[in-house]
């Protein structure tokens, strides 16, 4: 590694005392997390399929690590395996798996993410709900957002709503509707220098003030959008206690609603640290804080805090946004798509008056084809079939790049006549091979795996129609069989080199 900057280096003597050798020392060794996509595959049955030696992460059930890999030729690194692709494992750093699972998102529940690319946190926060509730996802910068919808469509999320906002207007629109928020701030990224040669070169002390300041701002709206009796999560990847200890002990100082919960004991972790407040020192709450350090445990290293609004009384509860069903001619296309190309018994369009709004009624043995009953609502944004979430709050004036579940397009055909439902990415990672009438069987050892990854169409024999591109069962995406060729329908910005 070269060499980090100097005020860094002296900071970090001072505060960690005896440890700063063994902390210094920890900055040149580096690992792999992997995080087990549990809505696609258990743990145990993704160990059997890496080629890897995994070690479990101690506070995640979903979570293995692997020493640096040297050979590169013999072990390829993990996102350039078709299971990656597949959607089967997150690459995440391991002290990152730990906020999720300290903010205890449970199904049905309306979560918010308020800094969530790339993804990681969001895409874990979705399987330990199992798909069930909602989770609005934001991210403020217009690149990165799509880098977020990329993974949660690879990963099979089906209960996300993609925003791209600020959190003062997400405050304004929303108000305290939601069970948990996420803060997972951006910040100088002092846990990143081992692998990030910008963030090495970029960190200053002004930068450090920089991000104090902003996550402070962050954390002001993100306490007027937790409802009473929710939870506030803040995280960060970073080190120094400007960003950490005193963002967190100002908040509370001037939020008398919000108090810290006391931290889990996690192996290897630590506690937040009182005397680096400076003439804060009294606040002795912030020794519920977790800190990994990786000096102590497995990966880069984080910043945790749980805290709590106080219940009240009075809360009204989340208010349902109204919406536009389908229409029934949209409906009906997409319903003759799902007879023609999934493993359905029925498929029809209900209009009864339980329903508010017409909803494709599918009676098959496919969970992600059932939701759109059982779920969820089916609406047409534009030419885009959504699946919304069951709670849905009201997104009006705000940019949202998915209101829920894209399911796919209506295109028009010539002349503006012969109209058809086009399948999104997001739907055929949310399928297994069983789901379709028609899948490749690829297995991971055969090249068309690879070729199909890389953009490549293929000579086919068969029924004409959707075909699900399969590794071992798991779904990498959508071909289209057109006479004798499987076309290839991996999206483009997706495909190999």
């Amino acid at each position: 590694m070269q060499s980090l900057p100097v005020q860094f280096t002296a900071l970090m003597e001072a505060l960690l005392g005896h440890e700063f050798p063994s902390f210094i020392n920890s900055l040149d060794s580096q690992i792999t997390g992997l995080r087990t996509n549990t809505l696609n595959i258990s743990p145990e049955i993704l160990r059997e399929l890496l080629p890897y030696q995994l070690e479990s992460v101690p506070w995640s059930k979903s979570g293995f690590w692997i020493s640096e890999i040297d050979d590169v030729e013999a072990l390829p690194r993990p996102g350039r395996l078709p299971y990656h692709a597949a959607g089967l494992f997150y690459i995440q750093d391991p002290t990152a798996m730990v906020v999720a699972e300290l903010l205890q998102p449970l199904p049905g529940e309306l979560i918010l993410d308020l800094c969530a690319a790339p993804g990681g946190k969001t895409t874990h926060i979705s399987s330990l709900m199992g798909n069930r509730g909602t989770i609005i996802a934001n991210e403020i910068h217009p690149g990165r957002v799509w880098e977020l919808a990329e993974n949660l469509a690879r990963c099979g999320v089906r209960n996300t709503i993609v925003t791209n906002d600020t959190p003062e207007r997400l405050s304004q629109r929303f108000g305290p509707i939601f069970d948990r928020v996420l803060v997972d701030a951006p910040c100088s990224g002092e846990a990143m220098f081992a692998k990030s040669e910008t963030a090495r070169r970029e960190w200053s002390m002004k930068l450090v003030e920089s991000c104090s300041l902003r996550q402070s701002t962050i954390l002001e709206q993100a306490a007027n959008l937790v409802r009473p009796g929710g939870i506030l999560a803040y995280s960060t990847c970073t080190f120094n206690p400007i960003e950490n200890e005193t963002v967190v002990a100002r908040f509370v100082q001037n939020h008398t609603k919000f108090r810290i919960l006391d931290g889990k004991q996690l192996p290897g972790s630590s506690n937040g640290r009182p005397d680096w407040l400076g003439k804060e020192s009294a606040f002795r709450e912030i020794e519920y804080a977790i800190r990994l350090w990786p000096h102590l445990s497995p990966g880069d290293g984080h910043f945790v805090v749980v805290l709590q609004r106080m219940p009240e009384e009075s809360y009204p509860g989340k208010k349902h946004a109204g919406y536009r069903p389908c229409p029934k001619p949209e409906a009906d296309i997409f319903a003759d798509f799902c007879n023609e190309n999934l493993r359905v018994a029925q498929s029809k369009v209900s209009g009864s008056a339980a329903n508010t709004g017409n909803s494709i009624s599918l009676l098959n043995r496919n969970e992600a084809m059932v939701e759109l009953q059982n779920n969820g609502r089916i609406v047409l944004v534009r030419d885009r079939l959504y699946l919304i979430p069951e709670i849905m709050p009201d997104l009006a004036g705000l940019r949202v790049i998915h209101p829920g579940w894209w399911l796919g397009t209506i295109r028009q055909g010539d002349h503006n006549r012969f109209r058809r439902f086009e399948p999104s990415h997001s739907l055929a990672m949310a399928l297994k091979a069983d789901d379709c009438v028609r899948s490749t069987g690829w297995r991971n050892s055969d090249p068309e795996v690879i070729d199909y990854l890389r953009g490549k169409t293929f000579p086919s024999m068969g029924e004409k129609g959707w075909v699900l591109s399969t590794v071992d069962s798991f779904s990498l995406g959508w071909a289209k069989r057109v006479g004798n060729i499987l076309k290839n329908h991996y999206p483009r910005g997706l495909r190999w080199n």
